[in-house]
């Protein structure tokens, strides 16, 4: 996700993008990919489907979302999570919130879709998915 650098803009020296992913090390900034150098169109309003991977977290907080709102999602431990993210029309697409955290991520993808509103996150684990919305959790598993 992070071979090409020139379409992300890193806030703060504490954000390096090395090795493909971007390395946080108690980082409180942002790491931004400009709209106009996203792979998927970025459209005012829709919902997209935004996984990624966070590895060798030890510490803080990572917030994925826009610049409007930048913390649609928080998270602090190492895992894949598909989150629902709901694109504004900001130059800046995608936003990631560092609050002190260190750790790395990788494998960022965004798709547009439209279906089922769960608000909090998607994690993956094997064969199993589960979504999380306000205490209410499903979990579908493939047999």
């Amino acid at each position: 996700a992070f071979n090409d650098t020139s379409s992300w803009t890193e806030a703060s020296a504490a954000i390096t993008i090395t090795g493909g992913a971007a390395v946080f090390t108690a980082a409180t900034a942002t790491l931004k990919q400009v709209k106009s150098d996203m792979a998927t169109s970025w459209t005012n309003g829709k919902r997209y489907l935004v996984t990624l991977t966070i590895s060798s977290a030890s510490g803080g907080s990572l917030s994925v979302g826009t610049n409007t709102t930048p913390a649609q999602v928080t998270l602090s431990s190492n895992g894949t999570y598909t989150c629902n993210i709901l694109a504004d029309n900001h130059a800046d697409g995608l936003v990631f919130t560092a609050t002190g955290f260190t750790g790395n991520l990788d494998d960022v993808s965004a798709i547009g879709w439209t279906g089922l509103a769960f608000t909090t996150a998607m994690t993956t684990d094997d064969n199993q998915v589960t979504l999380v919305d306000a205490g209410l959790t499903i979990s579908l598993e493939e047999r």
